[in-house]
């Protein structure tokens, strides 16, 4: 089963809260968010992965979407929030989404 969220209007966005880890890790190296976007209307459009971590809210590249989809990511080696490594959980309280930037 499929599940979408769309928007064309920018500063529009979407944040998910994921399951939580189900073993607690010894190490986390990184985090990676991901998404499967494309746009639909007619025009310019541009969207990026952003990602909460506590009171901390980042965003990654603005990527220029076409009619066909494909994968925006980022990476966090650190928590945006602390700057430090990731805990687990700091993982099982991540939130990640969809952006519209332009």
């Amino acid at each position: 089963m499929a599940h979408y969220v769309f928007s064309s209007t920018p500063g529009n966005q979407d944040l998910y809260e994921l399951g939580d880890l189900t073993t607690t890790p010894s190490s986390i190296l990184a985090v990676q968010a991901r998404m499967f976007a494309r746009k639909t209307d007619s025009g310019a459009r541009s969207g990026q992965v952003r990602v909460r971590s506590a009171a901390t809210e980042v965003g990654g590249a603005d990527t220029v979407l076409s009619t066909s989809y494909a994968w925006l990511s980022r990476v966090d080696v650190t928590n945006p929030n602390t700057g430090t490594a990731w805990t687990a959980a700091a993982v099982n309280a991540l939130q990640i989404g969809p952006k519209v930037t332009a």
